[in-house]
């Protein structure tokens, strides 16, 4: 055997005995007028639709999302497959008013601009359908578009000769997986949300035990818009948030004024083992919790600087996250003595607590660390 057969070799070898990280998201709803959509959509008469303020947030949280994960293979050396959960199109229906535009072409556009963010992260793609409304007879938008993607070069899992899936059902790193767009129960009494979760496991779990098949280890489920975890036996079941604020129909129907974070779930698979990672995609949650911290410090009578009240700024005056807030994080940076990292993943706070020691500032994990460094200090 030549050397680069056995390279070739060793790298298929070293392929197969990486993690795969599963990432899962649907309902985007894009087209409509409360959900998900690009900053700027070109429309098939030639003119451009501008989104609106809640859906440019959408957008920041979907492009930190797939940063998110991004990072996550990096730092796991991992490959991710993603998983469309169906709804990624709002569509023409139910004479509804709450669309920017009733042309499936501009609303393909405007889901191929989303994919697009997800594109350099993910090595295979996995399409769900999902409800007639929404995404036509046969639910046969979501079969199009991944063919679409399929013919321009994408990775996407065959189903047969079909592109997509009603139920996919997969072993991915040894563990076993289904997904489905709608579940068979759900709730919209808060405290009863994880319990249709788990109500939703116990119906698989039985269904699979009738025939003798051994039920999914994973399962994930969509169009409830909320999310819910819950489990039976074994088998996991998740429900996945939308990307969609609550249209007028939903309005007159839920019993809050509550909002439903967007996101997804993802799941290290290896080896018959999985571990999961939630995607808030709200990044308000890390302002809400440095806030809290600064208040902590406050009261120690220091001065705190909280680089995460930028937010503002940026929901009013997006900009690219890295390139424009991070040389001012560090001119701030270089006039404060300390700096507190606080827990959670953030590439930002790395690249700022890494300057912070270059420069030879302290860099503390607690406010009891902090504490105990200005009394020495």
């Amino acid at each position: 055997m030549s050397d680069s057969s056995r390279r070739g070799k060793k790298r298929k070898q070293e392929e197969r005995g990486r993690p795969v990280l599963t990432v899962h998201f649907g309902d985007l709803h894009i087209g409509g007028t409360t959900a998900l959509c690009p900053p700027e959509t070109r429309t098939d008469d030639g003119g451009t639709y501008h989104a609106s303020k809640a859906q440019l947030w959408y957008w920041e949280c979907w492009r930190r999302m797939w940063r998110d994960v991004s990072e996550l293979k990096r730092k796991l050396r991992c490959k991710v497959l993603a998983v469309s959960g169906g709804d990624e199109a709002e569509g023409d229906h139910h004479s509804t008013t709450q669309i920017w535009f009733s042309s499936s072409a501009d609303q393909q556009r405007a889901i191929r601009q989303a994919y697009d963010i997800a594109f350099p992260v993910v090595d295979e793609w996995v399409f769900v359908r999902s409800t007639e409304a929404h995404d036509g007879p046969l639910s046969a938008g979501t079969e199009l578009r991944a063919e679409a993607l399929a013919r321009a070069g994408w990775n996407v899992r065959m189903n047969g000769e079909l592109f997509s899936y009603w139920i996919w059902t997969g072993v991915v790193g040894g563990v076993r997986f289904q997904v489905k767009h709608q579940p068979g129960t759900s709730s919209r009494v808060p405290h009863t949300q994880d319990a249709s979760a788990s109500r939703q496991a116990q119906y698989m779990w039985d269904d699979y035990c009738k025939d003798w098949i051994e039920p999914p280890d994973v399962a994930v489920w969509h169009h409830n818009h909320y999310r819910a975890k819950g489990w039976h036996n074994h088998s996991f079941c998740y429900m996945c948030p939308a990307w969609q604020l609550p249209t007028a129909w939903a309005l007159s129907r839920q019993s809050s004024p509550r909002v439903e974070r967007p996101g997804g779930v993802a799941f290290l698979c290896e080896d018959g083992h999985w571990r999961p990672f939630e995607f808030s995609g709200n990044y308000l949650e890390n302002v809400r919790r440095a806030v809290e911290a600064a208040e902590q410090v406050r009261g120690l009578g220091m001065v705190p600087f909280v680089p995460h009240l930028t937010a503002l700024w940026q929901m009013m005056s997006p900009h690219a996250e890295y390139d424009y807030w991070l040389p001012m994080d560090l001119a701030w940076l270089d006039r404060c003595d300390a700096v507190l990292r606080l827990p959670g993943w953030s590439k930002g706070a790395d690249m700022e607590m890494a300057y912070a020691l270059r420069i030879g500032k302290p860099v503390v994990d607690s406010i009891q660390e902090l504490l105990n460094w200005a009394v020495t200090a």
